[in-house]
């Protein structure tokens, strides 16, 4: 029920006369029952001062702000606002600068009240005092609070009063964990704040403790990217000084490392335009191009990257190797990437490098379903290079190329290799581990196993290679595995057991039979008859 014209201010008095506000529980009702007197308010507005001191309002409004809904708090900040309460400086330091006080106003923003723009606006109606900055004890400013609420007229008003855009008396205490003014309202997306503070002489080169400056945090934003980078590129083109656009934070990235992780693509031809080393690496080794070719399948992106540099007559290191050794390339074709494979070989990228498990290009090549197409484009760049391809390089597991190419059944690159000078003294068969490991990068591993392994093994066999015993029954045994000895045998199934047939009949035999015996009895046995031999050699533990 509305109270009576006078009976609301007496009730006020009333009330205060009967707390101790020193007190936190009797502040906390207090404060409920002033919160309930405020929405039923009728009559004339009290003079506070008559009422409370100031460090009583103080208590009041910060109570009010950091433990109360919002609409509580802004009740109570709009009826002191309408009876007329201002807040009064207190200590003002010589210089006008910074003064340690922790106001309603640092309260509301630590209780996440900067995204209430209206509430932290109406603070600063009572906190009014331009020329006194306060700070807390860890240098967070009343200014770093209207920075990053986007209180573009209260930061207007502290900078028309000589407020330093960088709050540098604050970055300068050596408690101080408070990022600038300028990184504050670029991650709150407070552009009028960021183009005030620029005009008005913030340092947009400015590093924080992880070393990003304005441009990283612009670079890794989800929304308006290309907006705030606009607004930081022409003010800074306008009034100086320039960005540093090739500038690295603790990591090692650079502003273009960020805008490519983050997919910014907006922003990809203005750092271009503007960088000046395009092969500044990260601390993992990884640079831009590194970057693009572990990200984009397509090569629109690489072609701008080229294209670009090309243009500012800028040198991009095609086969810079990061920590583990693997230049883009390495990383292009360990991710399936063709079109951005293919570009980077035209460009010169290296097929021979090695990583650091000595693994080259062409070995990744001989694990990819579409190693033909890549392998010949190798072959064909390299030829016009004049450039040597190593076909037999090991890697540290002692694998080459062809012992790859094997054991993914690619018998067309088996071709490829062996033809391209790979040497089969170099060749040991795939284990069983191996053979595993490579079904795993195979899609439809098994629909395509019988006839794949079957064109493997000819193709080798025509270079003179004979699989001995051991390699027969490691084939078989994957056959197995795989369930291609399930009825009806397919064809492939049953012309590739022929090949070892008589080997395996001599062992299940316990070579009690001559050979010539066993040959005959075998022209006479249909495909399913050899692959049963064949499977039940599989079962035999000795070789």
């Amino acid at each position: 029920m509305a109270q009576g014209n006078g009976n609301c201010l007496q009730k006020l008095r009333t009330m205060r006369g009967e707390v101790k506000l020193e007190v936190a529980k009797e502040r906390k009702a207090f404060l409920a029952q002033f919160h309930s007197l405020i929405g039923s308010w009728t009559g004339k507005l009290p003079n506070l001062r008559d009422i409370f001191r100031p460090e009583e309002i103080e208590l009041l409004l910060a109570e009010s702000v950091e433990f109360n809904p919002a609409f509580k708090a802004s009740g109570l900040i709009q009826f002191l606002i309408r009876a007329g309460y201002k807040d009064e400086a207190k200590v003002v330091d010589k210089d006008g600068g910074n003064n340690v006080r922790v106001t309603a106003v640092h309260h509301a923003a630590r209780r996440g009240y900067m995204h209430r723009s209206y509430l932290i606006n109406d603070l600063f109606v009572i906190y009014e005092r331009f020329d006194v900055n306060y700070s807390d004890e860890n240098g967070y400013t009343h200014f770093h609070v209207a920075c990053e609420s986007g209180c573009d007229y209260v930061v207007k008003k502290f900078l028309e009063h000589g407020q330093d855009p960088d709050c540098r008396l604050a970055r300068n205490n050596e408690s101080s964990i408070v990022d600038p003014p300028l990184h504050m309202a670029l991650v709150n997306g407070c552009s009028k704040v960021v183009g005030l503070l620029l005009r008005h002489g913030a340092d947009p080169n400015l590093a924080v403790g992880d070393g990003s400056t304005p441009l990283h945090l612009v670079c890794r934003k989800a929304n308006q990217a290309s907006v705030f980078a606009k607004m930081l590129f022409e003010i800074c083109d306008e009034r100086g000084p320039g960005l540093k656009v090739d500038a690295q934070d603790k990591l090692g990235n650079t502003p273009f490392h960020l805008a490519l992780r983050y997919d910014n693509k907006k922003l990809f031809e203005p750092l271009l335009r503007r960088m000046s080393d395009p092969n500044l690496a990260d601390v993992e080794g990884l640079t831009p191009l590194h970057i693009i070719c572990q990200k984009f399948s397509n090569d629109d992106y690489l072609r701008m990257f080229f294209r670009m540099n090309d243009d500012y007559k800028r040198l991009v290191r095609v086969n810079a190797q990061d920590s583990a050794g693997n230049t883009p390339l390495h990383l292009a074709l360990s991710d399936g990437r063709m079109a951005v494979s293919k570009l980077l070989m035209e460009r010169g990228a290296d097929p021979n490098v090695a990583n650091r498990d000595g693994v080259t290009p062409l070995h990744l090549i001989c694990q990819m379903d579409e190693s033909d197409s890549l392998m010949e484009k190798l072959y064909e760049i390299c030829d016009g290079a004049e450039r040597k391809v190593q076909a037999n390089a090991w890697d540290n597991c002692n694998r080459t190329p062809l012992a790859w190419a094997v054991a993914r059944f690619l018998p067309k690159t088996v071709g490829l290799l062996l033809d391209r000078g790979a040497d089969l003294s170099y060749f040991e068969f795939p284990s069983e581990a191996q053979f595993d490991e490579a079904s795993r990068l195979w899609r439809h591993y098994q629909t395509r196993l019988g006839q794949a392994a079957l064109l493997t093994v000819e193709r080798l066999q025509r270079e003179d290679y004979r699989l001995d015993r051991s390699d027969a029954l490691t084939l078989m045994r994957l056959l197995k595995r795989h369930e291609m000895f399930k009825k009806p045998f397919k064809p492939e199934v049953g012309r590739l057991c022929r090949k070892w047939a008589l080997e395996f009949s001599l062992m299940l035999t316990r070579y009690r039979l001559p050979i010539l015996c066993c040959d005959i009895i075998l022209d006479y046995l249909e495909d399913d008859d050899i692959c049963n031999i064949c499977l039940a050699a599989t079962g035999l533990n000795s070789i």
